[in-house]
């Protein structure tokens, strides 16, 4: 509740003010929700907030034929949404963001942050449960791929 204040006050106060919003997922369960978000977020194209809808596609984990998920497979099945869509394999990711690499030991041993809610196996790269513990990095990497092309934005906001 905090962060939506903050935000009107912000939003009151400023002229033109260029707003990202960016949303990471690594399965269609989200899809009808990403849908919806892109919906409000086109109505909102002028006044005194501007926003733009980014969407970061994170392939990892089988699909229900048993093959490796892709990114064209998820940006398939995101249809019709294309526009601000990006998508990062993990070789990608681990490429845009090559410090995660050292996170790997930590991540997959018995005692590291996973341990709790994973088995090592689990929190190999690429595995399902390795996106949701490295989200974050996703985003990171989202910003170093894009950085460019957003950089018009006065503010990222990521839900």
């Amino acid at each position: 509740m905090r962060t939506r204040f903050c935000l009107v006050l912000l939003l009151r106060a400023a002229h033109s003010l260029r707003v990202a919003v960016v949303q990471w997922t690594h399965t269609m369960a989200m899809k009808n929700a990403l849908l919806y978000a892109r919906l409000q977020l086109s109505e909102r194209r002028s006044g005194p907030a501007v926003f733009s809808h980014h969407i970061v596609l994170q392939s990892c984990g089988v699909n229900a034929s048993g093959g490796l998920v892709s990114c064209p497979q998820l940006r398939s099945q995101l249809l019709p949404l294309e526009e601000n869509v990006t998508c990062f394999d993990p070789k990608a990711m681990m490429s845009a963001v090559p410090s995660q690499l050292s996170l790997g030991p930590l991540l997959s041993s018995r005692h590291g942050m996973a341990g709790l809610h994973a088995s090592p196996i689990e929190m190999q790269i690429g595995h399902w449960r390795w996106c949701w513990h490295s989200c974050d990095v996703a985003y990171i990497a989202w910003y170093a791929v894009e950085r460019s092309r957003v950089l018009e934005n006065d503010f990222f906001l990521v839900p």
